[in-house]
């Protein structure tokens, strides 16, 4: 079975603030993080899953950290079998990245 889906821009559905995005986008995290650049200082914090895809993945958790910090948030990591809202409790590689907007 074939189905067309119709894909948007992220930043394209972003209103003018937001308290909490929820990423989880098995390796595309940088990718779609770079795209809402400008849309970043409207977001109050950020979940993201992060999940070490090496096929998908262009960018190390460290390279996402660092962008993050850069663009102005604060950034705690925790494994997800220690996060309180991580459903992926049997996936010990995941990874999920608290990031608060400084200021």
């Amino acid at each position: 079975v074939k189905l067309e889906v119709k894909a948007m821009k992220l930043s394209a559905l972003l209103p003018q603030s937001v308290d909490i995005l929820k990423m989880d986008i098995e390796g595309s995290e940088i990718e779609v993080l770079k795209e809402i650049k400008d849309c970043l200082p409207r977001i109050k914090k950020i979940v993201l899953e992060y999940h070490r895809i090496p096929e998908k993945s262009t960018m190390t958790l460290g390279e996402i950290l660092c962008f993050l910090e850069q663009n102005g948030f604060n950034c705690i990591v925790k494994n997800a079998i220690e996060a309180p809202i991580s459903i992926f409790s049997n996936c010990p590689s995941a990874t999920v990245v608290y990031a608060f907007q400084r200021g």
